[in-house]
């Protein structure tokens, strides 16, 4: 349905601003259900950062995608709630640690697949290490300031896209 969306406004637009609009549509469409959601389970900051974080990087990446858009909800839901409350159980230390590794992973790993049309694998490279640059910057300014929630969220956002990119290599997306 989105490719067929993104077809036909390629009609009135280019490619890539066409590309915008479905993404930035099934974005709004899909994040205020798990504002909701985070809402209702008390880690509604964490949701809100680690879902615009985590959705830039793995736009770029090409993490794990289910076959549909119930099970993605769910699936995207179920795992922000998750890695919301390990964010508050995991000492920042620790996640930071983990988000060390999870960053170096997720650079070696990515992209899985080229996910914009026309542009390089090096093009894609140089936009997966620039935002993790960002996050990186943002979660040691987090840890100076001791901002535990933009801390926790930049960093859990990392590690699930690494968990995306794991399952994808694994055949499961």
């Amino acid at each position: 349905m989105i490719e067929r969306m993104q077809i036909r406004l390629q009609k009135y637009f280019k490619e890539h601003t066409a590309y915008l609009i479905v993404y930035w549509s099934y974005v709004a469409i899909t994040i205020i259900p798990i504002l909701l959601v985070g809402y209702l389970f008390n880690v509604l900051p964490f949701v809100i950062i680690s879902s615009i974080l985590g959705n830039e990087l793995i736009r770029y990446t090409y993490g794990f995608h289910q076959t549909d858009n119930i099970k993605c909800f769910f699936f995207t839901n179920c795992m922000l709630i998750i890695f919301g409350y390990i964010s508050i159980t995991i000492p920042t230390g620790w996640l930071f640690l983990i988000g060390l590794f999870c960053m170096r992973d997720v650079y070696l790993k990515a992209p899985i697949k080229l996910t914009m049309e026309n542009k390089t694998r090096e093009w894609h490279e140089d936009k997966i290490t620039l935002i993790l640059a960002f996050y990186m910057l943002i979660s040691i300014v987090g840890l100076y300031f001791k901002l535990t929630i933009i801390t926790n969220s930049v960093l859990a956002s990392i590690i699930l896209v690494d968990l995306t990119l794991f399952l994808n290599k694994r055949g499961r997306g």
